[in-house]
């Protein structure tokens, strides 16, 4: 990159390649900066699908288990409904001896 011409009292205005030369710098630093951003972009992403992934197997696990218990304690609903049938004495046997 050269520098613009320096005489005591005079400035000459940069030439047309000193222009494109600074823009074309200016041009990379910003593909630079843009790539670090990007770069940071994507490690948060696969990071925040990382934990997306965790949490769902967590809540999954967590469903799984709630589905278990439930399952569970309708078996044992039903067990204790069925015995309570087995032992509850049947309608005839609780109707009056004479019914006249």
């Amino acid at each position: 990159w050269r520098s613009s011409t320096f005489s005591p009292g005079t400035f000459q205005e940069p030439s047309r390649y000193e222009q494109l030369e600074m823009a074309l710098l200016h041009l990379q630093s910003d593909h630079a900066s843009i790539s670090m951003q990007l770069g940071r972009a994507h490690r948060d992403r696969d990071a925040a699908r990382r934990e997306t992934a965790e949490v769902r197997a967590e809540l999954r696990q967590e469903l799984e288990a709630a589905r278990a218990a439930a399952a569970a304690e309708a078996a044992e609903m039903r067990a204790l409904l069925d015995a309570s049938r087995d032992s509850a004495p049947s309608a005839t046997a609780l109707a009056p001896a004479s019914a006249t």
